[in-house]
């Protein structure tokens, strides 16, 4: 198969070149390199081999030669990354009626099938990796913007962090060049101290772990410079007070292995009371499972330490993708649940009442882990509020949310819910409804587009009669009923596009988010 598939893409891609001056074929080949070292499936391959055939052969090769050559599936995962390629992504201030249309257009070719994204992942690292070949620095610095708001929190929610943290340094080099540039100096500075140092706390745990009958592989890591540049901007530090530039990491046998190597690491090093985090045990919303602590050096500076075992080592690298390869030995949870969220986010988009701006912030966003009562985990975006819980719970216990306990004690709705909370939450079933003063404290889109929704269906045929009102007034300009505008090619096209109908039209007009 994947013979074949390099042999139409050569073809299809004779004499084309890039930027660079390479021949295309070598952009093809360097994105299945990628993915061929994750360990993904031949069909994914030989789909990374013809991701962009379809554009760029001036019709030598299409769709249904890629389907009679090598099957459904191929066909499938090359028409999702070129309907995703010909969208150009809402960065920065874009026109919000343009950034609705496009995101939802990039999500229903994702969902439609996993490996859409692992191809476009791929190919979009390729092309940053080769972007200063591009002239255009327009051109460059929107592929740099899209790459760092779209691209990269869609690998960190999928948990491919070997690739989000590529795409994230690779942008913040062309957007923000000479901070760049001047953390790279910085870390460079002291460099071999850092790597000497660690080289010591590597070879103190392995004796350590050897002497406690523990196979392990450690290794040690550095931070990126996205990373160190966000936390000196979030958190106002200078770089002399970042501490956790490196770490080291533990790869063990087994989950036991895991727990017995935090003992062995805490009787090396003294912890940090309150910096232990047991993803093994409550795993994060992308799947990542882990042990994290950190401890005291005999150098007197704090050092995290991360423990695994091999299967959540190559998850925490690769993500969903791993999740895929594992397919037939663990459970697939994990990428439904992805595949559900693309979809309610589509559908929040399609009803209106998803904001872009919240989505985009929370594709972004860090998580907490919060319990009910009876012990079950909820993961929600950092900054979450107990209404927030609430609607995650269930929409109408939203609805109807009328106070919150955490750890036993009533707090106010403005509350921030930390990782370990339990919270409960107190319902008063004759209530009204939400109060709109609630969006000032919820951070979930998904919360603020269960409110907004709320009140929509609350008025929505006040806002149906506004927006005829208003269109009306439009149809007037062109000397035409207004049953007669709705006929229009360019609204039939649009209402199409929405997959809405006229009453959701005329909804959204007289609401105001269609002008």
């Amino acid at each position: 198969m994947l013979a074949k598939a390099y042999d139409i893409a050569v073809y299809g891609h004779e004499g084309f070149f890039r930027e660079s001056g390479e021949p295309f074929i070598v952009h093809p080949v360097e994105v299945c390199k990628i993915l061929a070292a994750m360990n993904v499936d031949v069909v994914t391959l030989a789909a990374a081999l013809l991701h962009d055939v379809v554009e760029d052969s001036e019709g030598r090769v299409t769709l249904t030669h890629i389907k009679k050559a090598l099957g459904p599936e191929v066909e499938r995962i090359v028409d999702g990354v070129t309907k995703v390629s010909r969208i150009n992504a809402p960065v920065g201030n874009s026109d919000t009626q343009a950034k609705e249309e496009t995101i939802q257009k990039m999500l229903f070719a994702m969902a439609e099938d996993m490996r859409v994204i692992f191809v476009k992942l791929a190919d979009r690292l390729h092309n940053m990796r080769t972007i200063d070949f591009v002239r255009d620095e327009a051109k460059k610095r929107y592929k740099a913007m899209e790459t760092l708001e779209i691209y990269a929190p869609i690998a960190h929610k999928l948990g491919i962090y070997s690739i989000k943290w590529e795409l994230e340094d690779l942008s913040f080099r062309i957007l923000h060049r000479s901070e760049y540039n001047e953390i790279k100096r910085l870390v460079s500075e002291k460099k071999k101290e850092r790597e000497s140092r660690t080289k010591e706390y590597m070879k103190q745990l392995q004796s350590a772990l050897q002497e406690s009958g523990i196979e392990a592989q450690i290794e040690g890591r550095f931070k990126h410079y996205y990373g160190i540049w966000r936390k000196l901007n979030e958190k106002g530090k200078s770089f002399g007070e970042i501490y956790d530039l490196v770490g080291i990491r533990a790869i063990v046998r087994d989950i036991a292995s895991c727990y017995h190597t935090l003992g062995v690491v805490h009787s090396i090093w003294a912890p940090l009371p309150g910096r232990i985090k047991d993803y093994i045990a409550a795993p994060k919303s992308n799947g990542y499972r882990s042990l994290h602590t950190t401890v005291i050096t005999g150098y007197g500076e704090p050092l995290e330490v991360q423990i695994r075992d091999t299967q959540m080592h190559e998850e925490a690298e690769y993500g969903l993708i791993a999740h895929w390869i594992y397919k037939n030995k663990i459970s697939v949870k994990s990428m439904q649940k992805w595949i559900n969220q693309l979809l309610e986010w589509r559908r929040e988009l399609l009803k209106g009442s998803s904001y872009l701006e919240d989505l985009k912030k929370e594709l972004q966003m860090d998580e907490v882990f919060v319990f009910t009562p009876k012990g079950e985990i909820k993961h929600l975006p950092l900054g979450s509020t107990p209404i927030d819980f609430a609607y995650s719970i269930h929409t109408e216990i939203g609805h109807h949310f009328s106070g919150a306990k955490v750890n036993g004690r009533m707090v106010p709705s403005s509350y921030r819910l930390k990782s370990g909370d339990v919270v409960e939450i107190l319902v008063n079933r004759s209530s009204s409804g939400p109060s709109l003063d609630w969006l000032k404290y919820v951070k979930s889109s998904r919360t603020k587009a269960k409110i907004r929704r709320f009140f929509r269906d609350q008025l929505q045929e006040e806002l149906v009669s506004r927006g005829k009102d208003i269109l009306r007034k439009v149809s007037r300009q062109f000397s035409v009923s207004l049953d007669d505008m709705m006929q229009f090619d360019s609204v039939r096209k649009y209402l199409q596009s929405q997959g809405i109908g006229e009453e959701e039209f005329y909804s959204r007009v007289g609401e105001g988010t269609l002008t």
